[in-house]
């Protein structure tokens, strides 16, 4: 089955919310999903999982729109003898210099977290692995710091062989390695899905855990780690719920707390059924408020949370199957 990226884009005007455009684009008739949209001027940036079928390999592919969603210019990266893997939803951030920065994977046989490099028009400027050979590592996020070096962050199982572990790496501003830290428990599985530098200088990151070890708690969990600049643990914050929600993704907002998406599961017969839901922490990483939103569904959440200028929230996310009732 083909799939085409697909980009819904909504416009906020004073007399109320109109849709200003709602396309589909499609390369080369192959397969194709958006997982990162970015705004460049008054133009759009879509980075797309795309396979190249004159190989059968998997590349990303970037895409420019105007305001009106029409295509004005695209690039490619694709590997003849590899895979390259766009990490997860919102994997891409802007970068100072007005590229961008991707924290993906590239499996050749051996699986590495992938940082790559686009200047302001999409061309790949460098590419670098990081990891372990004959280990699953992979980025699932990358963003640029302050000092012009970069933080990638995402899953590895270095110390376990099998059970992933939150993984975060910082590197220099060419994308080389400085140092990486592993998180959480060697017998849990977990991931990072984001990061997000703070005002301290450390670093803010949502991800996931599920613990094997007890059949009651063989779920996944919303999880936040809370580093200072050298990647040391300040706090985590750990959501347990009964069922099965999605990663976390967290920001700092303008008070100086945190803020993270995810969502809260709930009973619904034998299935795992669960609300979208913000959540936000104080600085010490205590639990403020949870706020649930829309239906009840089967993998059903929030995926990304954003601060606007006047300090309220937007958040995206997805709705599964079975939708039941409202919050």
């Amino acid at each position: 089955m083909k799939l085409s990226a697909f980009i819904l884009c909504f416009v906020l005007c004073h007399s109320g919310t109109t849709q200003n455009f709602n396309n589909s684009y499609d390369w080369k008739n192959v397969s194709q999903v958006a997982w990162d949209i970015e705004i460049k001027d008054t133009n759009y940036v879509l980075f797309c999982g795309s396979l190249d079928s004159n190989n059968n390999r998997i590349g990303v592919y970037v895409l420019e729109l105007t305001s009106s969603g029409i295509p004005i210019s695209s690039n490619f990266l694709f590997n003849p003898t590899a895979q390259i893997a766009v990490g997860w939803a919102n994997s891409t951030n802007p970068t100072r210099d007005g590229g961008y920065i991707m924290g993906g994977g590239i499996d050749d046989g051996v699986d590495y977290g992938y940082l790559v490099k686009f200047n302001a028009q999409g061309d790949t400027v460098w590419t670098k692995r990081h990891g372990a050979n004959g280990f699953f590592d992979t980025f699932r996020q990358a963003r640029q710091c302050k000092d012009g070096g970069f933080v990638a962050v995402g899953e590895s199982n270095q110390r376990n062989g099998q059970l992933s572990d939150p993984w975060l790496v910082r590197t220099d501003s060419n994308g080389n390695f400085l140092w990486q830290k592993f998180y959480g428990d060697v017998n849990k599985l977990e991931r990072f899905s984001s990061v997000f530098q703070t005002t301290d200088g450390g670093l803010i990151m949502g991800g996931i855990l599920r613990d094997d070890r007890v059949a009651s708690n063989r779920n996944t969990d919303p999880i936040i780690y809370k580093v200072d600049s050298l990647g040391l643990v300040q706090w985590s914050y750990w959501h347990d719920t009964p069922y099965d929600d999605v990663s976390a993704h967290a920001i700092q907002t303008m008070d100086g707390n945190y803020v993270f998406s995810a969502s809260i599961s709930v009973t619904k017969g034998s299935s795992a059924y669960s609300h979208p839901a913000l959540f936000k922490l104080d600085p010490a990483g205590n639990l403020m408020w949870v706020k649930k939103y829309g239906p009840t569904g089967s993998n059903t959440g929030l995926m990304m949370v954003k601060e606007l200028p006047d300090s309220s929230l937007i958040a995206v996310g997805r709705i599964g199957l079975g939708i039941t009732s409202k919050a």
